[in-house]
């Protein structure tokens, strides 16, 4: 309980955590794929020759819907005083893991409780939210995409099939985790000046997925797997930012 006390971050300390560790973060990490054309694709295409293609497109077409290319909303988000001021971190405490997804963890049969593991060591003080969209991201696809469960291929100009391998009980998991959080007392308490979380957190989730995109090219070896978060990153932050226009209007 004492670990989830958080404090109050300056609005401009924020503002530079917001590029810090979510815009910035992620722009660099697509642009990565603009010095990959020497891979070979490993995955059915129609139109797209390389990587770099992929990133120069205006729109790009997943599972029947057009999304924008996410570079454009990052920017957009930095221009928007509003968004920024939604999407800073409020608070921050010490950092719980830096990277608390479900593949890190590990099940203590004898004490029958969780273990965390691979954690980042100490590195200060920490956006509290940050971690939460780990857990979120690891449910909503990227788990599917580090255990090999899913299929991608292009069938047409700019269009991507992504189809994602889980189980039942996973997507209940991802599809209650909002509410779920909401309900504990602990994280109620932790948000209180967070007055935008659920829009924090779905955030949090894109940027996490875009940011992966490198690992996934340079530990795997295999741009399907870049490719596949690549677009779940660009389909959950046009999500996230159709929820903030529908808002405003």
């Amino acid at each position: 309980h004492e670990a989830l006390e958080a404090d109050t971050v300056p609005e401009d300390r924020s503002l530079e955590q917001l590029e810090d560790y979510y815009l910035r973060r992620a722009e660099g990490r697509i642009r990565f794929l603009q010095s990959c054309g020497d891979f070979e694709l490993d995955f059915p295409t129609s139109n797209l020759a390389s990587l770099p293609e992929l990133i120069q497109r205006e729109e790009i077409e997943i599972n029947g819907r057009r999304y924008r290319n996410p570079l454009a909303i990052l920017a957009d988000i930095r221009d928007s005083s509003r968004l920024s001021d939604i999407l800073r971190p409020r608070i921050e405490n010490f950092c719980a893991h830096g990277d608390m997804t479900f593949l890190n963890m590990v099940f203590d049969t004898k004490a029958k409780t969780y273990k965390l593991i691979d954690n980042r060591g100490y590195i200060g003080r920490w956006d509290a939210l940050y971690d939460f969209g780990k857990l979120k991201f690891t449910l909503s696809g990227f788990g599917q995409v580090m255990l090999g469960r899913f299929s991608l291929s292009e069938n047409k100009k700019d269009s991507f099939r992504l189809e994602l391998q889980g189980s039942d009980v996973l997507q209940k998991l991802n599809t209650s985790f909002l509410e779920d959080i909401s309900r504990n007392e602990n994280f109620k308490e932790l948000v209180v000046e967070e007055p935008y979380w659920r829009e924090r957190v779905m955030f949090a989730e894109a940027i996490h997925y875009l940011s992966d995109i490198p690992h996934r090219l340079l530990l795997d070896q295999a741009p399907k797997n870049a490719v596949a978060v690549f677009l779940l990153g660009t389909e959950r932050l046009n999500d996230c930012y159709r929820v903030f226009e529908d808002e405003q209007g």
